[in-house]
Formats: C-alpha cells, structure tokens, sequence
C-alpha cells in the first residue's frame, strides 16, 4: 500500500514539476525577448537633439525588467525592479518586506541596471509608500546623482519614452 501512495504520488508531483520548470523558463524567455527588442529598437533609433529635461514620467512595460539594488541608512539592502521613472525621480517595485522603510529616510548607491546600460543615483529619498493594491510600490526622489550617471539615465529613458510611443503606433 505505501508503495503504490509512494507511486501515484511521483506520477502526480513530476508532472507537476515538468510544467512548473516549462513555465518558468517561458517566463525567462518572455523577459528576455523584451530587452532584446527594447536594445533593437535603440540601436536602430539614433535619439537625435532632444530636450530629455522636459520630458514626463514614463510607466515601464510590465515586460522590461530593469532590478534595482540599494542600501537604507541602517545598512539594509533593498532591491526591487523600476515601475516608473523620470529625471527627478522612479517608483519600485519593493522585494520583500517593507516594515523597515519609512517616508523621508534615505537610500544610498542605488544602481539600476537596464537592458541599455546601468546606472547609479548616490542618494535618493524615499517619499511615498503604496497602500492597498499597490503596497509593495515605493516613490523615490532622486537626492544627488552624478552628471555621467545622469546622462545615462537621460539616455535610457529617452528611448524608453520612445518606445513606448513606437510600440503603441503599431511599429
């Protein structure tokens, strides 16, 4: 008897495994299709003279994974991936628990790491926590960043921006 539970048990469970590892690994490769389409599109879209300052904040495709990894001034790491982002600010997805964070502390070497390239932000404040469905999303300000690690993020976003306007004309 234990036998034939220790059987129909196996023939249930690997099933089970077999599908679970498919679908992870389509997942991966979803992911991977939209930073290779996004790093595509930037290669065959020169950015040309535009105004980056002037531009508005940009909802990231749910496709488009771009991490972020941080400290808090406890010497905490956080990490979490960008939902949305601007030239004076991003709103992260936070991994994990959020107990220890608290509007107005402080998050240090926040690098954020792009399809494109990466970039860090010395400093940047946290200035909104999210309530009900959205409360694992943080808001952050950016506090100081240096003009090379500026630039960089002035080119992601500007050719995320124009993605995305490419992808919803229909290419």
């Amino acid at each position: 008897m234990t036998l034939q539970i220790f059987a129909l048990t196996a023939l249930i469970a690997v099933p089970l495994v077999v599908v679970l590892w498919v679908l992870d690994r389509l997942e991966k490769h979803r992911k991977q299709r939209a930073a290779e389409d996004f790093r595509s599109f930037f290669e065959n879209h020169p950015s040309g003279e535009r105004n980056l300052r002037g531009m508005r904040r940009v909802l990231l495709p749910p496709d488009l994974e771009v991490p972020l990894t941080a400290k808090t001034e406890d010497g905490r790491r956080l990490q979490g991936r960008l939902r949305d982002l601007s030239l004076s600010g991003a709103a992260v997805i936070v991994k994990g628990s959020r107990r220890h964070l608290r509007p107005g502390m402080d998050l240090t070497g926040v690098s954020f790491s792009t399809p494109l390239n990466r970039f860090r932000v010395e400093r940047m404040r946290l200035v909104r926590i999210g309530s009900g469905p959205e409360r694992q999303v943080a808001a952050f300000q950016f506090q100081r960043i240096d003009s090379n690690q500026f630039e960089a993020l002035q080119k992601f976003l500007g050719y995320l921006e124009r993605y995305q306007k490419h992808e919803t004309s229909g290419h």
